[in-house]
């Protein structure tokens, strides 16, 4: 299969790591995880008791306890623990490597909470990927693709971005086959892990209140020369 960069993406402040060689890659765990970010969203969202479950825990635990349990309960109920075999490095080849300015973003305040170069990559990676169930993979990255499309929309109100990049974007990821979100494309720690939860005011105030996390990935990596933000990206079946 291909992963197409429709936005370029990052994989840290530092770069991409190289082999032995000086060769950049970018770790099959990276996709794995953006995959796994889906599916998480995808099956709160359409079972209730789980739902119920994981909102419990919510109220009870701390988010660094939370993840593992959230996942554990969602991939032995749905037996996906094997659904997705990917390399443990991916040549970043069939692209190209460059040094672009990033600046963190608070898509709420707008404001630059900072900034640097980053090593981006934009371009089409072959991936050998082995499942048997690509039609889940294709609901999941849909559905949670989407989703934070709206809350970076909505989040960012009346900015200019919206009309120029997020509106486009939302109608475009609809024709996608497998739209993902990879890579480094958020600072805040859980990711879009838990983005279900977000419009749950006691959830979301407690995170705030108890532990100074938004559980909207809130501040994202946008690069301004391309004005775009980072890591929306399709996997799809080679023409």
């Amino acid at each position: 299969m291909e992963l197409l960069f429709w936005t370029p993406v990052l994989y840290s402040r530092k770069g991409f790591p190289r082999d032995e060689e000086g060769n950049p890659f970018i770790e099959g765990k990276v996709i794995e995880e953006s995959i796994t970010s889906a599916l998480i969203f995808y099956h709160i969202k359409k079972d209730k008791l789980l739902e119920n479950q994981i909102k419990k825990l919510l109220m009870e635990l701390s988010p660094r306890d939370v993840m593992p349990m959230v996942k554990k309960l969602i991939f032995e109920k749905y037996n996906l623990h094997s659904l997705l075999t990917l390399p443990d490095r991916i040549p970043l080849i069939g692209g190209k490597i460059y040094k672009t300015p990033v600046d963190v973003m608070d898509l709420q305040t707008w404001d630059e909470v900072d900034s640097f170069i980053g090593e981006v990559f934009e371009g089409i990676l072959r991936i050998p990927v082995e499942s048997e169930k690509l039609e889940l993979i294709m609901a999941a990255g849909h559905s949670y693709t989407e989703a934070l499309l709206k809350m970076e929309m909505e989040l960012l109100g009346d900015h200019p971005l919206v009309e120029t990049f997020y509106i486009p974007m939302i109608n475009e990821v609809k024709k996608w086959e497998i739209p993902l979100r990879t890579g480094w494309w958020t600072v805040e720690k859980f990711k879009g892990n838990l983005l279900f939860f977000w419009r749950v005011k006691e959830i979301r105030e407690r995170f705030l209140r108890e532990f100074k996390l938004d559980i909207r990935p809130q501040k994202i990596l946008f690069l301004p020369r391309e004005g775009v933000t980072a890591g929306w990206a399709e996997l799809k079946k080679e023409v």
